[in-house]
C-alpha cells in the first residue's frame, strides 16, 4: 500500500499531514450497516408504530441489500482502482455504467441490478421503514476519512470456521461416512447416517475449538490426545446442560436436554469409537501405527539427547542409547494403550457399572428393593391405567414384570418358560402349593418337558398375575419379557438393565440372575444337588454341578486356606 502523506484542511484552515487510513472490506461494511441499523424501527418499535410486521420484516431485508451493495462496490473499488478511494463521486459514477454494461451484456437480471446500486447514489435515502435518516455511503467514507479498502480481515474464529470445514475432506471422516452409510444398510436401528454425522462433527469441533489446536485437523487420525474418556466426558456434560452451540463452543447458559437426547449422542460416539477399533486392529493398521510411534519414540530421544551432554553421530545411531528392541516394545506398548483406549471409549457409559457374571447370586434386599419398585410403580399408574390403551397395556406390563420376577425367585424359572406359561398349565393343592407343567422348557422337546413343584409364594403369584389381568384362560405372561424387564429399569437409569440399590451401589441386572439366585438358595438349604438339578429343570447334574457347586466348592477352598494361614 502507498503510505505517501496526503493533505487534508483542518477545522482552523491549516494544512495537516496524515497518513492514508486503510480498512479491511469486512469491517467496512459492518461499520456502515451498524450506523444503518440505528438508523432501522426495531421489531418491536415497527409493530408498536404500524400495527403489521410487514415493517418489521423490512428491517432485515434493508440491511440484507445494503451489505450485497457495499460489497459490490467495494470489491470494484479493489479490482479496478487497487482499493485506493481519492474521488468517491466519480467512482461511484464508474461503479454504475460497470454495472449497466454488465446488465446489457446479459450478466446481470434486472433485480441484481437494483440490489448492487441500491447504496450507490448522492442523495439521501429516507424511507417509511426508517426513523432518522443515515449518512449516504459517499458522506460516511468523507467523514470517516477513509482512504484505502484492504484485503478481508480474516478473525482467529473466521480462520477455525475454515479449518473445522476442513472437517469433511479429513480421509478419516470420508471413511466413517462409508462407514455408516454401509452399516446403516445392513442394519436399520442404527440410526440414520446424517444424525451421526451431525453428533460426531459437533464433538470434533467442541475437542478442536476447546481441547486441542484447531491446526491439527489434518492429523486426527493420529492424534491421540482427541480420543480420551476426559474429552467424551466434558462434551457429554455440555451437551446434557445445552451448553454448546452447533460451532461447538461452549455458551455460559443452556437448556439441559432430556435423558434420551444425550443417549444418542453417546451411542454416536460409541459407533465412531468402534469404527475406529475396527480400523486399528486391522494388521496394517497396526504396523503404520506402530512404526509411526518407532519414528517419533527415535525422534524424542534425539532431541532428549542432542540437548544432553551426549553426542550424535547419526540420526539412527546414537551413542548409549537404547537397543531397537527395547524401542519397538515401547512403540508396541503404546499401540496397546491405544487400542485399550478405543475399546473403552467404544463401550462408554454415562454410568459406568463393572462387568458382572452370568452367574450372579443376589442378597434378599435387592430382591426386596427391586419389587418394592415395581409395588410403587403400579401405585402411581393406577388412576392412569384406563385412560388410554398405551397407558392400559404399561399397567398390565408391569404386573406382568412383578410377578415373572416373583415366579423367577421362588420358581427359578426361565423368562422363556415363564413366557410360555397358561392358566391351564397349573393346579392348585389343598395346602396352597401346586405343580406346573412346562409348555416350553430350554434342552428339552415340548412333549418331554417336566412338572416343577410350586411354592405358596409362588402360586399367589400366578394367581395374582392372572386376577389382575382378569384372564380366565391363556397365557398369561408374554414371551418377550426380558426385553420388557429392560425397558422398565431404563425409566429409573439412562443406562439399559440397571438397578442402584438404597445403599448406592450400582447394579446391572438380568432375569437370569433370580433363577440363579433360587438355585443357590435351595442348594445351601437342602444340600442335595440331585434334587436341586431337578427343581432347576436340568437334563444333567453335572450342569448344575458345574454352574452352582464350583462356585460353591471355591469358596470352601480359600475359607480352607484362609484357615491354614491363620493356623501358621
Amino acid at each position: 500500500m502507498n503510505l505517501t502523506p496526503i493533505s487534508i484542511r483542518g477545522h482552523q484552515g491549516i494544512t495537516q499531514r496524515v497518513l492514508p487510513k486503510s480498512i479491511p472490506i469486512n469491517h467496512l461494511i459492518e461499520m456502515y450497516i451498524n450506523e444503518l441499523d440505528r438508523s432501522l424501527y426495531t421489531v418491536e418499535e415497527a409493530i408498536e408504530r404500524f400495527g403489521d410486521t410487514h415493517h418489521a420484516r423490512a428491517r432485515g431485508r434493508t440491511t440484507f441489500l445494503a451489505k450485497k451493495s457495499l460489497h459490490g462496490f467495494f470489491t470494484f473499488i479493489q479490482e479496478s482502482y487497487g482499493g485506493m478511494l481519492y474521488d468517491i463521486p466519480a467512482q461511484m459514477k464508474s461503479f454504475r455504467e460497470h454495472i449497466n454494461t454488465q446488465y446489457k451484456d446479459g450478466k446481470l437480471t434486472f433485480h441484481q441490478k437494483a440490489h448492487l446500486l441500491c447504496r450507490i447514489n448522492n442523495d439521501k435515502q429516507f424511507t417509511q421503514f426508517q426513523k432518522q435518516e443515515c449518512r449516504t455511503l459517499s458522506q460516511f467514507l468523507s467523514e470517516e476519512e477513509v482512504t484505502n479498502i484492504s484485503e478481508h480481515h480474516t478473525s482467529t474464529d473466521e480462520q477455525i470456521d475454515k479449518l473445522l470445514k476442513g472437517l469433511e475432506e479429513v480421509p478419516l471422516i470420508k471413511e466413517y461416512l462409508n462407514y455408516v452409510l454401509r452399516q446403516g444398510r445392513l442394519k436399520k436401528a442404527t440410526g440414520t447416517p446424517s444424525t451421526k454425522m451431525i453428533f460426531l462433527r459437533k464433538f470434533l469441533r467442541y475437542v478442536f475449538l476447546n481441547k486441542i489446536a484447531a491446526q491439527d485437523i489434518d492429523d486426527c487420525d493420529w492424534n491421540a490426545s482427541v480420543y480420551t474418556k476426559e474429552n467424551v466426558d466434558s462434551f457429554i456434560y455440555y451437551v446434557s446442560q445445552g451448553r454448546l452451540d452447533k460451532r461447538g463452543k461452549i455458551q455460559t447458559e443452556g437448556n439441559p436436554i432430556r435423558s434420551v437426547g444425550v443417549n444418542n449422542y453417546i451411542l454416536a460416539l460409541k459407533n465412531f469409537f468402534a469404527f475406529l477399533l475396527e480400523k486399528e486392529l486391522n494388521p496394517t493398521r497396526k504396523r503404520e501405527f506402530i512404526n509411526k510411534a518407532i519414528q517419533l519414540l527415535r525422534e524424542k530421544e534425539c532431541q532428549v539427547y542432542s540437548n544432553g551432554t551426549l553426542s550424535i553421530t547419526d540420526g539412527h545411531d546414537i551413542k548409549q542409547t537404547r537397543s531397537d528392541l527395547e524401542i519397538y516394545m515401547d512403540a508396541d506398548a503404546t499401540y496397546q494403550e491405544h487400542i485399550s483406549k478405543l475399546t473403552k471409549l467404544s463401550q462408554y457409559a454415562l454410568h459406568p457399572v463393572d462387568k458382572v457374571p452370568a452367574r450372579c447370586y443376589l442378597p434378599k434386599y435387592i430382591c426386596d428393593e427391586i419389587i418394592e419398585c415395581f409395588n410403587k410403580a403400579l401405585k402411581a399408574n393406577e388412576d392412569r391405567a384406563g385412560a388410554n390403551h398405551k397407558k392400559t397395556q404399561r399397567f398390565a406390563g408391569l404386573i406382568r414384570l412383578k410377578y415373572s420376577i416373583i415366579l423367577a425367585i421362588e420358581a427359578g424359572l426361565r423368562v422363556s418358560t415363564i413366557g410360555h406359561i397358561h392358566v391351564e398349565d397349573y393346579t392348585i393343592n389343598k395346602d396352597g402349593t401346586g405343580v406346573l407343567q412346562l409348555r416350553f422348557c430350554k434342552g428339552y422337546e415340548p412333549f418331554e418337558a417336566p412338572s416343577l413343584p410350586l411354592s405358596k409364594e409362588a402360586v399367589d403369584a400366578l394367581e395374582s398375575a392372572r386376577e389382575a389381568q382378569e384372564i380366565g384362560s391363556g397365557p398369561i405372561f408374554k414371551k418377550n419379557m426380558k426385553s420388557s424387564f429392560l425397558r422398565f429399569f431404563r425409566e429409573w437409569h439412562p443406562t439399559q438393565g440397571k438397578y442402584t440399590d438404597s445403599k448406592g451401589k450400582l447394579h446391572q441386572i438380568s432375569m437370569h440372575y433370580f433363577r440363579y439366585t433360587f438355585g443357590a438358595n435351595m442348594l445351601d438349604k437342602t444340600k442335595n444337588l440331585s434334587l436341586v438339578s431337578k427343581l432347576l429343570s436340568h437334563r444333567d447334574t453335572a450342569i448344575t454341578e458345574k454352574i452352582y457347586l464350583r462356585d460353591k466348592l471355591n469358596e470352601e477352598l480359600m475359607s480352607v486356606y484362609t484357615k491354614t494361614d491363620d493356623n501358621t
